[in-house]
This record gives C-alpha cells, sequence and structure tokens, in this order.
C-alpha cells in the first residue's frame, strides 16, 4: 500500500503548519491549567475523561454506551482496572517499548465485552480485509487493507516509528500521534476494532511525547477526541480512505488538519470545564 510506505515522505503546508502550532500552544496551555489543579483533583478530572473516552470510542463503532459503562463498572467492582487505556498509561510510566504483543494485547482489551469479543479476532488477522459503508443498504468499498503477510512488518515500521527517541520537539506531539493514527487504521490489522486501537495509540503517544518533550508530569493521558469523532463519523471515514486512495500531500494535510480540528474542539471543551468547576 502506497500510503504505508511513504511515512516520512509528506509534506505540511503552511496553513496547517501554522494550525499545528496553535494547536499545540493550546494543549500546552490546558496542561498547565491541570497542573495548577491539586494532585486530587487532577486525578479525578483525568479519570473521568476516561471513563468517558471509554463509552464515546464504543459508541463510535455502535456499541452500546450502557453496556459500555455496566462493563466498567463491574469491572471495577472486582477491584480489576485493566482497561486499554490502563495498560498503555502503566506501560508509558514503566517507559517499555510498544511491541506487536502489547498491540494484541491492548486490542483484546478494547474488544472486550463487545459484539467484536470474539476468538477469530482475537489476534492478527490472516485473512484479506476491506473498509466498506452502507448506504441505503448498498456495501460500498472505501479501501483495501494489505495483505496478512504484510502486517507484522507494517506494525514493525510502524513501531520503530513511534519508538525512535530521534530529536522529539514540540511539534511531534501530535504529528507523529495523528501520523500513527492513521497508519493503524489504515493498515487494518484485526478483523474488527482497528480504529478504536488507532484512536487509542494516538492518544498514548501524545500521553508520551507530553512527558518526553514538555516534561509533563501528569500521571495518564489528558486528551482523548472520540467525542468529537463521533460528531463527524463521516469525515472522519472519508480523510482516512481518501489518504489511502490518494496518498498525496494534499490528502495529508487534509487529515492532519481535520484531526487538528478535533483536538482543537476537544481542548476548548476541557479548559471550560476545568474554569467552570475548579476556578
Amino acid at each position: 500500500m502506497e500510503a504505508l510506505d511513504k511515512i516520512s515522505d509528506y509534506k505540511l503546508n503552511s496553513n496547517v503548519e501554522f494550525h499545528m502550532q496553535d494547536s499545540i500552544e493550546s494543549y500546552i496551555t490546558y496542561l498547565n491549567m491541570l497542573s495548577e489543579l491539586s494532585p486530587r483533583e487532577c486525578e479525578i478530572f483525568l479519570n473521568t475523561l476516561k471513563n468517558n473516552e471509554i463509552i464515546n470510542n464504543q459508541e463510535m463503532e455502535h456499541e452500546d454506551p450502557f453496556m459500555v459503562q455496566l462493563e466498567l463498572e463491574l469491572e471495577c467492582s472486582k477491584g480489576k482496572k485493566n482497561t486499554s487505556i490502563d495498560i498503555m498509561t502503566n506501560s508509558i510510566l514503566e517507559n517499555k517499548p510498544l511491541t506487536i504483543r502489547k498491540i494484541e494485547q491492548l486490542h483484546r482489551l478494547i474488544i472486550h465485552g463487545t459484539c467484536d469479543d470474539k476468538p477469530e479476532n482475537y489476534k492478527i488477522r490472516d485473512k484479506q480485509a476491506y473498509v466498506s459503508e452502507t448506504t441505503n443498504g448498498i456495501e460500498k468499498v472505501c479501501y483495501y487493507a494489505p495483505n496478512p503477510e504484510e502486517i507484522k512488518p507494517y506494525l514493525n515500521k510502524i513501531l520503530e516509528f513511534l519508538n525512535s527517541d530521534d530529536n522529539k520537539k514540540e511539534q511531534d506531539i501530535l504529528y507523529n500521534s495523528i501520523l500513527t493514527h492513521f497508519y493503524i487504521a489504515a493498515l487494518q490489522p484485526f478483523g474488527n476494532g482497528n480504529t478504536r486501537l488507532a484512536r487509542l495509540i494516538e492518544y498514548g503517544s501524545i500521553f508520551k511525547l507530553s512527558r518526553e518533550v514538555l516534561g509533563s508530569k501528569i500521571k495518564s493521558p489528558a486528551l482523548f477526541v472520540s467525542k468529537n469523532y463521533l460528531m463527524t463519523r463521516a469525515s472522519y471515514r472519508n480523510n482516512i480512505s481518501k489518504l489511502v486512495n490518494e496518498p498525496t500531500d494534499d490528502s495529508f494535510n487534509n487529515w492532519m488538519n481535520y484531526n487538528l480540528n478535533m483536538v482543537d474542539e476537544q481542548i476548548y471543551f476541557c479548559n471550560n470545564i476545568l474554569k467552570k468547576r475548579f476556578k
């Protein structure tokens, strides 16, 4: 797949580059507001964000949000805190690199308790896959994913990019994370749950780079965007499909700009909550 072979070839145009810097500055302001909370207030706020993300992430994939919340409460009542976000967060705090085995574990937790929680979806797929959309009962193929034998080589390429320590800068906090989101979504490594996995890894990358580049001391991710993707689901799918089918700088910039808009909206929402509740 040409789009997956161009991981370092895309170029941001001047408008998107400016947008990226503006979003980073807004994100830093948001992190500074979080740092002004007491440790307990910050923990409560971040836990609330996490629980809402779990629900919104599954609702975007047409799962029953009530059942998702019920499953979460049942797990917590048993003393278990093994959601995919918790596992990812702990791995980053322990400074452990992301591996294919870890990706499989995260994916398994993402689909736990959903309609995709089936043995055939637990491991990396061994069949050809495609992404489609259905309109008026008619299914249309948006794009075909790489062949099964290509999955692990592509995943290793993505992991090398994610785990690299080469000269990280502020822009990379969002740039690397949004680019990785696209690669996981386009690769479709599992039978189902791939865009859920892509979003999770994006948030984990933002969290990791926030700590490494900005020296952030927050103990869990502070930025989730599924709520915003949910409101613009058609654009979300269309931007991924466009970049897969037409891997040009224009389609790449459209994908980046769309995601930055989603980030901006969520930061604005979180800042307003902080001002109202913790002013």
